[in-house]
């Protein structure tokens, strides 16, 4: 019923009132500080405990994952509570109410405190978490200098962590009077070190690349996870178990300075519109804990912004395009509705600000910051519109937007929250994650490893190749043998050509299954 009135009070004044000064004063007035998609659901996430379906990392032991992808490689470190104790010890002062580091075991071993490394994004440090059962720390490098990423494991002996008996002698070693150096030497602490180490969780697509490398520096196994799987178990993992993962711009401007405020979600998850920018830009429908489903996508993406600064600036790094997009201003290169109109046109609900056409006052004279703006407006306006007209499609109100491209990209993440706010007239919010970057290592660190599969292919031939891309299909799917290809149209693929091709695709297909 409120909607409804929202609805028929913007049509009865919408001649009186600016339109989007209107729609947030009756927003507010229906709804308070609610969000108005929300108001008939239960109670907060806070509220709720970590579900079984979706297991917490083993206990009493360290894991290391790691998603490897086209540029950046993400690690992932779970150390248990109790173990943290081991590793992190400390001595409390009472007079001075301070805590004095005490690394009895690791001191003595020589490893330091792998919190203090520079490259621990402490911000997103998630520490003794009761929740979790421990803590997590989270580190990226250049997936081209992944020999880093390695060296950080090894350094801090982070590979060491993960054997069982390494770890249940940390007493004994903390206990001993000998220095690391004396421990070193010490047949036991040999002995220890040969251990059997437990595996790393790894995904992306560098699990393949690198795994030889991994292997052979770390002395370890290498547990693979499917991609798509770990992605979307990261995300329900973080949305059940961190209250403050997901959160919104509360303005509608396309500012990235405006308030932001965390949205702990409430008892009803599923299902939501998981849109992830990229190069590309994938659409995922998540109905369930292993239920998700590809069901929109548009090359329209990050690809295309970069492509665009590289042709109209002298920009060469994603890092220079942002910085020419943070000094632009794309309103002297787009076509507003006042550069037509003169002023809005009320009527239809377009106000004066509204872009008619992007870049359609451009010339040779606009400056680069300029276009560079008028380019990230184009493309994340766009994702928008088909992330909002998707989940109208399938009836979903929560849509979190992910991937490397709004990865820290403030700028993008405010337009798209932006254009959110105007397709849906201020009922829907753009969700963004915290560890938005890492939900693949995460994911790999709870969900079930599976033999390993060639590259990307968890599922049929068909269903990797045929179905998840229309429209851009031959039209004819190799393993169905039902598809109606004449055996004399001579213009076509012949029939015996066609069943030659689909018997050796389908053996080999069930040769690389066994």
């Amino acid at each position: 019923m409120p909607s409804k009135l929202y609805e028929l009070l913007t049509d009865m004044l919408v001649w009186l009132l600016p339109v989007q000064w209107l729609r947030n004063f009756i927003r507010f007035v229906l709804y308070g500080f609610r969000d108005p998609s929300r108001q008939s659901r239960g109670r907060m996430r806070s509220e709720l405990p970590v579900p079984v379906s979706i297991r917490r990392p083993e206990p009493n032991k360290v894991k290391l994952a790691l998603d490897i992808g086209g540029s950046l490689a993400k690690l992932v470190i779970f150390v248990p509570n109790d173990l943290r104790a081991k590793l992190f010890p400390f001595t409390y002062d009472e007079d001075s109410a301070t805590y004095t580091p005490d690394f009895s075991a690791c001191q003595r071993l020589g490893m330091a405190d792998f919190r203090e490394d520079p490259s621990i994004e402490a911000d997103l440090t998630i520490e003794n978490s009761e929740v979790l059962g421990g803590s997590l720390y989270f580190a990226q490098f250049e997936t081209k200098s992944v020999s880093k990423c390695l060296l950080f494991i090894t350094k801090y002996q982070l590979h060491r962590l993960t054997s069982e008996s390494f770890v249940d002698s940390l007493d004994d070693i903390a206990d001993s009077p000998l220095h690391a150096t004396d421990l070193e030497a010490s047949e036991h602490i040999d002995t220890l070190y040969k251990g059997t180490m437990g595996p790393i969780c790894a995904t992306g697509g560098g699990a393949f690349k690198f795994e030889a490398d991994i292997m052979s520096t770390a002395s370890c196994t290498l547990a693979r996870c499917d991609e798509m799987r770990s992605l979307i178990t990261g995300l329900n993992f973080v949305l059940r178990a961190l209250p403050t993962e997901s959160w919104i711009y509360l303005g509608t401007r396309y500012d990235r300075e405006q308030p932001r405020r965390s949205m702990p979600v409430d008892d009803t998850l599923f299902p939501y519109l998981l849109v992830g920018i990229g190069s590309g830009v994938s659409l995922i429908r998540v109905d369930g804990a292993d239920s998700y489903r590809r069901v929109d996508g548009t090359s329209l993406g990050g690809g295309l912004f970069v492509g665009l600064c590289r042709a109209m600036t002298q920009a060469k790094t994603f890092d220079e395009m942002l910085d020419l997009v943070s000094r632009g201003d794309n309103r002297n290169v787009d076509m507003l509705v006042k550069d037509i109109y003169g002023s809005g046109y009320g009527k239809i609900g377009l106000s004066p600000e509204t872009i008619a056409a992007s870049m359609g006052k451009a010339t040779g004279d606009s400056s680069e910051e300029d276009l560079a703006k008028s380019a990230l407006m184009l493309v994340c306006l766009n994702i928008a519109q088909i992330a909002y007209l998707n989940a109208e499609r399938h009836g979903v109100r929560d849509i979190y937007f992910g991937g490397h491209f709004v990865n820290n990209n403030d700028v993008a993440m405010a337009t798209i929250s932006a254009g959110i706010e105007y397709w849906s007239t201020g009922q829907v919010f753009a969700r963004f994650l915290r560890h938005e970057g890492f939900l693949g290592a995460i994911g790999s660190l709870v969900v079930p490893t599976e033999p390993a599969r060639p590259r990307g292919m968890t599922r049929s031939l068909s269903q990797n190749f045929v179905k998840p891309f229309p429209p851009f299909l031959s039209g004819i799917d190799l393993l169905n043998t039902s598809a109606d290809v004449s055996e004399d149209d001579d213009d076509s693929v012949s029939a015996s050509v066609l069943g030659s091709l689909r018997s050796s695709v389908a053996k080999e297909w069930e040769h690389q299954e066994e």
